[in-house]
């Protein structure tokens, strides 16, 4: 009888505020198994997603436009180019500018946005930029997480499962799968919250947005409160043009300042600060007289300090050369340069193993000994995609080091992910073996390897070439030199097509790099030219002798081509 109760059908609009459609959704399906589920989305992308899940076999979506009255002003007027409502009105301004407004007096405020396809809500509390849950970002937070290599698309498909069977946020669902642990949830949380705000200050957005003062809900729980000064010196260093044009000012960096945007930036950097803080910078203090008066931390310090040297706001920039940094660490009680930012002990622990071993090795962490054990390796693999998979790593590397380190981390997350499957175990185990450098950084075998394996190529006896050359990557994974050889007696190897593409791919990643590399585009040239085309060949060739033109093999090679 109770089964015969049952609906039959449910009807699940994912529109409804303060509502995860994805928990609800796996709440009734545990509640009621037996009833279809109809979900009517409001954007393309979560219909999407829904229409691809099968873990508990898909529901009917149907798919409505975004419903313009959220979106339009208090009065009616339509919200395309932006409203503020202010209760007498609706006052036309500039997202930027009115966020600026926002933090300049103080104000609360619910900042509702909408590029078409998403929605989210942005709280302003006192001035204090904060963030509650959007019912219809979850799925943006494991895109942050992936693009950032904290997890991977099989963690989000185990997640999203889970989500469903559990009714559980997906970055409770993530935790609860072991990607991170409780106290790095927040800040990742934070971080995401954090980049959504300066996005919002982007002067390309397309964004349509209003503002309600005041606020339909304002978070009590949990409010994540981000530091106006960093959001705001962020958003100048990455939507301020430089001038291209204008002579340099001396003692100052001049910048063009001339659009609507960058003046509300402005505005609103002066606005985070307290006024004692503005009255230093105003005076021309050094920058830890001006962390005194305005009672910010080593990171608000960090921040303030990228935005002074980028706007030179009254203040001339050799005088931030001149910072005594000593002075600001006593001012913040901390022996640690201002550039370091102690988000949580997790990041403290990264930053203590970088400032010990990543100024001679920066690949410490992934270094195991020749003889290690499979498990061994496996155990050093899980810890190095802990500790570099933080969002903030990179951060403390060189450029051309952190890709060198992203491309190794993919490769071990490819490996680990075949791991999952048995049959593909042992395969799995020896990628992860070939991936993870051996213990010591020793460049003298690593150039004896190097010297070696050309040998063999020059002889003709590419096999061994291959393992000699190997060899001297893992034992200098720096080198590009090596990589880019390595790769080339690999492609000479290769047994198909796709052995031979994977084998130019890491010449291309190694040019993305160092695209001066003339070596790169020789070795280029002679895998097309051994795949039967001449023409790229040549172009490579070319590529290198505009390099270098004394390098006399890839002109040797470009004449073996012949006229044309």
């Amino acid at each position: 009888m109770a089964e015969e109760m049952q609906p039959t059908r449910i009807v699940l609009e994912t529109g409804i505020p303060d509502i995860d459609p994805q928990r609800l959704a796996g709440m009734l399906r545990l509640a009621f198994p037996s009833a279809s589920l109809l979900l009517v989305c409001q954007h393309l992308y979560e219909a999407r997603w829904w229409s691809t899940l099968d873990a508990l076999g898909p529901p009917e979506v149907q798919l409505r436009p975004f419903d313009p009255v959220v979106l339009a002003g208090p009065d009616g007027e339509s919200a395309d180019t932006g409203v503020l409502g202010r209760g007498e009105g609706v006052v036309p301004a500039s997202l930027a500018a009115s966020i600026a407004e926002l933090i300049r007096e103080g104000a609360s405020a619910t900042v509702y946005l909408s590029d078409g396809l998403h929605r989210k809500i942005l709280y302003v509390v006192d001035g204090r930029l904060r963030f509650a849950a959007s019912n219809h970002f979850e799925e943006l937070f494991g895109r942050f997480l992936l693009e950032r290599g904290v997890v991977t698309d099989v963690d989000l498909d185990w997640a999203r499962q889970l989500q469903l069977t559990q009714g559980v946020q997906q970055g409770e669902a993530l935790q609860k799968i072991g990607v991170f642990r409780e106290r790095d949830l927040r800040t990742f949380l934070e971080l995401q919250i954090r980049e959504k705000f300066i996005r919002a200050f982007a002067p390309d957005t397309t964004l349509r947005w209003r503002i309600v003062e005041g606020g339909q809900f304002m978070p009590q729980r949990d409010g994540y409160s981000i530091s106006a000064v960093d959001v705001l010196s962020e958003a100048l260093a990455r939507y301020v043009p430089r001038s291209e044009s204008a002579p340099p000012v001396p003692g100052s960096l001049h910048l063009r300042l001339a659009t609507p945007v960058t003046d509300h930036l402005v505005d609103g950097l002066r606005a985070a600060l307290a006024p004692d803080a503005l009255r230093a910078m105003s005076e021309g203090r050094p920058i830890d007289e001006i962390a005194r008066a305005g009672a910010l931390d080593a990171h608000q310090c960090t921040s303030l300090l990228k935005a002074l040297e980028l706007l030179a706001i009254a203040m001339p920039v050799q005088r931030l050369e001149q910072v005594d940094q000593s002075l600001l660490r006593q001012h913040l009680g901390t022996s640690s340069p201002i550039m370091v930012r102690g988000v949580d002990e997790r990041t403290r622990e990264i930053r203590a193993r970088l400032a010990d071993a990543n100024a001679r090795d920066p690949f410490a962490l992934l270094r195991v000994p020749r003889s290690a054990s499979l498990d061994e390796i496996n155990e050093a693999a899980d810890g190095a995609l802990a500790h570099f998979g933080h969002p903030e790593y990179a951060q403390h590397l060189p450029l051309e080091t952190s890709m060198q380190l992203a491309e190794l981390m993919d490769e071990l997350r490819r490996a680990r992910d075949l791991l999952q499957d048995p049959a593909q175990r042992e395969k799995a185990q020896r990628r992860i073996r070939h991936t993870m450098p051996v213990q010591a950084l020793d460049t003298s075998k690593a150039e004896e390897s190097f010297t070696e394996g050309r040998q063999l190529l020059a002889a003709g006896d590419f096999a061994h070439a291959v393992a000699r050359l190997g060899d001297a990557v893992q034992l200098d994974g720096t080198r590009n030199d090596f990589r880019i050889w390595h790769a080339f007696a690999v492609h000479r190897t290769a047994a198909g097509d796709e052995e031979r593409h994977q084998a130019r791919r890491a010449v291309l990643r190694v040019l993305e790099r160092q695209p001066d590399l003339d070596d790169a585009y020789f070795l280029l040239g002679r895998m097309y030219d051994a795949e039967g085309d001449p023409r790229e060949a040549a172009e490579q060739y070319r590529m290198a002798l505009s390099i270098n033109d004394g390098h006399a093999d890839a002109r040797a090679a470009l004449a073996a081509l012949g006229p044309g």
